[in-house]
């Protein structure tokens, strides 16, 4: 059976293919302009309701999730970096003032997160370090986790170091300045 373009059943067709189009691919598009109401190939009273774009070519926005998750990798080596020289300003720099830090309990916020790790920053503290082996970002580009291992050594009082290890997940969020800043860390001590 062929259609002609006069054909009922062709412009009804036409008019659900423009519809399908529109659910399907409108939303992905950031500078939807005024819909259009266009007469069909009969002027008999049909129209077709058609999505119009205020310019001809959209490019749909595309997030690099791989330069994203180098930039969190560095941002935890940096995040490292912050205790391993007990820069208490730049390891607060690098924390949403919002974050969470889970351990022997939760920290919530600079100051608990602060109190809770005062004994890294002491000079005769604790010495942590950890190295982010992984990193994957979602794909809205702002929100990613990077995962590593630590290490703590303690210096006991009769002068022996004891350490432990384990492992950590920590989850970043991008600010609005471009910035990345942890938003929750967690870890785990190996037995």
């Amino acid at each position: 059976m062929k259609f002609k373009i006069s054909d009922s059943r062709f412009q009804i067709g036409v008019v659900v293919a423009l519809a399908v189009l529109a659910v399907a691919v409108v939303p992905t598009f950031r500078s939807v302009g005024t819909v259009a109401v266009v007469p069909t190939f009969r002027s008999v009273g049909t129209v077709a309701v058609v999505p119009t774009f205020r310019s001809a070519v959209v490019h749909a926005q595309t997030i690099d999730t791989k330069a994203a998750a180098a930039a969190i990798m560095q941002a935890d080596r940096d995040f490292n970096q912050s205790v391993a020289t007990r820069d208490k300003k730049k390891f607060l720099s690098l924390i949403s003032e919002m974050a969470v830090f889970v351990g022997e309990g939760p920290l919530h916020g600079h100051d608990e997160i602060l109190k809770g790790w005062a004994a890294f920053f002491d000079p005769n503290g604790p010495i942590l370090t950890w190295q982010p082996t992984s990193a994957e970002v979602l794909v809205g580009g702002d929100v990613g986790v990077t995962i590593g291992s630590w290490i703590r050594r303690t210096k006991a009082p009769d002068g022996k170091t004891s350490e432990a290890r384990g492992q950590y997940v920590t989850t970043w969020q991008k600010q609005k300045d471009g910035a990345w800043k942890v938003v929750y860390d967690i870890g785990s001590t190996a037995p």
